[in-house]
């Protein structure tokens, strides 16, 4: 049974929990994606009778020098696994389709409440970014107000698009790849720019807080945000993600980031439409 941890929603919670339960029915064999997930699944699969963990060679590259350097490598198996999801590409356009013929007000009033269901968890987001990116409270809490007043002020711009005497045509979809030190914010400001614009996203959180981007997309598909229009994607840096940013169905891609790899993304793609906030 292959367990693929590469879509939205919580591993945790879901994914991983059907993983241990099959480990603990006598199954001997279970993908694992995530870092956390690889190694707590690897672990009960040592504890069971003829366990094997088959880990992705090309996501959390980590996971796999951990139990290489434990002296642990026989009790698993690398494999090569295509994190560039065809079906995610392919409910991103169909859903950007239904996305983009709305009228501006309807999509307006759906980023509004995505602003005001990230305000009332405030709480959750607080400590999943103390948690995991180790953000003070006075550190996470103007950067939840922050991604609140994108919501805000992207459904205002969805409005501001709106022009009977011309003809907007938005991307179809957008890649979002942000960085690791402004989890929720900087994330947040790339994916409701997209949908204001009428497009599809596909994010790809930088894999140190990958649960600060998990609980921030949630609050997205609470607010009514279709799960087709806006998927969240855990892929590597490496091949895996040259392929999604490389995808020919990526319109654009948004990078907060390094200028080197605003010019390394340009290297894979020269004809990419790249919109980058680099230092």
């Amino acid at each position: 049974r292959k367990y693929d941890y590469s879509r939205s929603g919580n591993p945790t919670r879901d994914l991983l929990g059907d993983a241990l339960a099959d480990l603990e029915g006598g199954a001997g064999g279970v993908v694992a994606a995530t870092g956390l997930g690889a190694i707590t699944i690897a672990v009960h699969a040592l504890l069971s009778p003829g366990g094997t963990v088959l880990l992705p060679h090309d996501c959390y590259g980590g996971t796999w020098r951990l139990f290489d350097s434990l002296g642990a490598k026989e009790h698993f198996t690398v494999i090569s696994v295509d994190f560039t999801d065809e079906e995610a590409v392919a409910a991103a356009l169909t859903a950007q389709r239904a996305w983009a013929a709305l009228p501006a007000d309807e999509r307006a009033e759906l980023l509004r409440r995505v602003a005001d269901e990230l305000a009332r968890r405030r709480g959750e987001l607080l400590t999943v970014m103390s948690y995991e990116a180790g953000k003070t409270v006075a550190e996470a809490d103007p950067e939840i107000s922050e991604a609140i007043d994108f919501a805000r002020y992207y459904a205002q711009s969805a409005l501001d698009l709106h022009d009977d005497e011309a003809t907007f045509a938005p991307h179809r979809l957008v890649v979002v790849t942000p960085p690791w030190n402004f989890p929720v914010a900087i994330p947040l400001g790339g994916v409701l720019a997209a949908l204001a614009a009428g497009a599809a996203v596909i994010i790809k959180p930088a894999p140190q807080v990958i649960r600060c981007g998990t609980a921030a997309i949630d609050a997205l598909h609470a607010a009514g945000v279709p799960a087709g229009l806006v998927q969240l994607i855990n892929a590597d840096e490496a091949d895996a993600g040259r392929r999604l940013v490389t995808h020919p169905d990526a319109d654009a891609v948004v990078l907060t980031g390094a200028s080197e790899t605003a010019a390394l993304f340009r290297g894979w793609r020269p004809d990419l439409d790249l919109l980058a906030e680099t230092s």
